[in-house]
């Protein structure tokens, strides 16, 4: 079997860390790696990786960042990334990443979860799947619910280019593989709870990086860009109206869904 390297990704997780590092660990086999990839930590991060026998890569700031130190550090075949923030998996999901491509090798595994304390994918409803339908079909309805999992497993020897620095890496990712016709694969894993962030920024972000691979695929003409950066605007009026946490969504659902259906612009001059 191909070695794997384990790469738990975190920004300030100290408190957390123990869960994921003890299942990447558990995963690991001889010859494989775990890393703790430590993306600009100020607290005691890098110390509770180096207690658990844990190997810290230095990254910058940034989700893609961390990312893409990872793979710039991998000496193996496949990596394995898992987020440093989980506090309940019901199951090992490096594990079970690790068996579902044994069984079944692909180019890349994306773990798919129920979040039940997650509450509205505001992104992924209102940027993400609108854009990939204009944009991206093949990449459309891939991914299973959790379409921005942090938790895969991906050929570390593919050219995947310049990977976003931020949060949309994931985006990135997912749209590469499709339109690259690499082969990718879902694997349920039960149930993760973890805490829950408000990345107000990620639409913003998820718009740039999809429209940037657009434009350097040929699907996007650069003279229709500033139509789809202005239909963005709409999705971000609705964001700035959401509840704050613990307040009833009320109507918020409908309007963000009804935001996602407006028409897209064109991609190309008439």
């Amino acid at each position: 079997m191909e070695a794997i390297t384990f790469a738990v990704v975190g920004h300030n997780e100290g408190r957390r860390l123990r869960r994921p590092l003890g299942d990447a660990l558990e995963a690991a086999r001889p010859g494989d790696v775990v890393v703790y990839v430590d993306s600009a930590s100020t607290d005691d991060s890098r110390e509770v990786a180096r207690s658990q026998g844990v190997e810290v890569v230095e990254a910058p700031l940034g989700k893609g960042r961390a990312l893409a130190a990872a793979i710039e550090s991998c000496t193996t075949p496949l990596i394995c990334f898992t987020d440093g923030d989980v506090t309940y998996s019901s199951t090992n999901i490096p594990l079970a990443l690790r068996r579902a491509h044994e069984a079944e090798p692909a180019d890349m595994l994306v773990a798919d979860f129920d979040w039940p304390s997650k509450g509205v994918f505001h992104a992924t409803e209102g940027v993400y799947e609108p854009f990939l339908a204009g944009l991206f079909p093949e990449a459309s309805g891939r991914y299973g619910r959790f379409r921005l999992s942090g938790f895969r497993l991906l050929r570390a020897d593919r050219p995947l280019g310049e990977l976003p620095p931020n949060f949309a890496v994931e985006t990135y990712l997912n749209v590469l593989f499709a339109i690259r016709g690499w082969s990718t694969r879902v694997v349920e894993v039960g149930i993760v709870e973890g805490p829950v962030r408000s990345k107000v920024e990620l639409g913003e972000q998820m718009c740039k990086t999809l429209l940037d691979l657009a434009e350097a695929e040929g699907r996007l003409d650069p003279e229709c860009r500033p139509l789809w950066e202005e239909w963005v605007e709409g999705f971000k009026a609705v964001t700035r109206t959401r509840p704050g946490p613990g307040e009833p969504l009320g109507t918020y659902p409908s309007r963000l869904a009804e935001s996602a259906r407006r028409p897209l612009p064109a991609a190309a001059r008439p």
